[in-house]
């Protein structure tokens, strides 16, 4: 934060930023913060005047190190699902966020960020992160033609007008 600070005063101008905001794993350094302290972290890059990409974001879906704290409850598979969930909700509310990327695809060893279980079975936080994909690629206010309402809309989901 500090270096990025001296160059900004320093009259050098970025066009993008990337961070990552991996917490609650079994490295050091990733211990959990509050989504409130989060939102806050991401907030201080609005002085920056660029955008923001988060190039990792993720949380374990069981217990890894618990000195690296725990989100409401220990982290499990529908933990993990909820945060990421709301971690998506609040850093896409920023204007200057421009895109969020999941720090790991599968689980490996003592990691267990990934969307797939190490025998490659999809984790309830693969589905509920293309759910809100999907959600996010109707348009805002888009006229509704009878007979084009999608599944989800049908199954009692909330749709986004």
């Amino acid at each position: 934060w500090q270096y990025l600070e001296r160059l900004s005063q320093e009259g050098i101008h970025f066009d993008a930023v990337g961070i990552q905001m991996c917490f609650g794993g079994a490295t050091g350094g990733t211990a959990m913060r509050d989504l409130m302290q989060v939102s806050a972290v991401l907030d201080r890059f609005l002085a920056f005047d660029c955008k923001v990409m988060v190039s990792a974001f993720g949380v374990p879906s069981r217990q890894v190190d618990p000195k690296n704290g725990w989100w409401r409850n220990p982290w499990s598979e529908q933990v993990q699902s909820i945060w990421a969930s709301r971690f998506v909700t609040i850093a896409l509310s920023k204007p200057f966020i421009e895109t969020v990327v999941w720090e790991r695809l599968i689980d490996e060893g003592e990691d267990a960020t990934g969307l797939l279980f190490e025998n490659g079975k999809v984790k309830s936080v693969f589905a509920k992160l293309i759910a809100i994909r999907k959600r996010l690629r109707k348009p805002l206010g888009g006229q509704q033609h009878i007979g084009t309402a999608d599944d989800e809309t049908r199954a009692g989901a909330p749709a986004v007008e």
